[in-house]
């Protein structure tokens, strides 16, 4: 069974702290195709950290790869 990709976003290392999975949904196979995937954080932070992007998930013959990403934004209110 695949499980749908999704990227973890740890703190501390790729074995951290887990405060939020964001899931990855396929972009129709193609690698200039970009979507804007979003998610919370399950918790507020403050100070400096160093945050990690694990990709997680399955591939299958039709998606052979869990993400192809341009960029890395946070905003908070």
């Amino acid at each position: 069974m695949r499980r749908i990709p999704a990227i973890e976003v740890q703190l501390g290392g790729v074995d951290g702290t887990l405060i939020g999975t964001i899931p990855v949904p396929p972009t129709a196979g193609r690698w200039a195709t970009y979507i804007i995937a979003t998610g919370q954080l399950t918790e507020a932070l403050t100070g400096v950290h160093d945050v990690y992007f694990v990709l997680s998930g399955s591939t299958d013959s039709t998606y052979k790869y869990i993400g192809n990403f341009d960029r890395v934004e946070f905003t908070w209110k």
